[in-house]
């Protein structure tokens, strides 16, 4: 569910040409997190196969996130 909610922020923010007050440091964390995940899920489940894809999926989110931040900047783009 928070990653349909995030691929919606994504399209919100790609049909606005702007992230609004979307916090670059927050979204970075969430995407330094989720490698940290996906790290952990090697290490302590074996690969488990499920979870690699579940975090996987929110890393790209949170990469997608993170560079429209890098794009956009503070007042989007017109």
């Amino acid at each position: 569910m928070i990653i349909k909610m995030e691929y919606q922020q994504v399209y919100s923010n790609f049909r606005a040409k702007a992230v609004g007050e979307l916090s670059f440091v927050t979204t970075l964390l969430n995407f330094i997190g989720s490698l940290v995940r996906i790290y952990t899920v090697f290490k302590q489940l074996a690969g488990d196969a499920l979870m690699i894809t579940t975090q996987s999926t929110s890393l790209l989110v949170n990469g997608t996130l993170v560079l429209q931040i890098l794009y956009y900047g503070p007042n989007g783009r017109k």
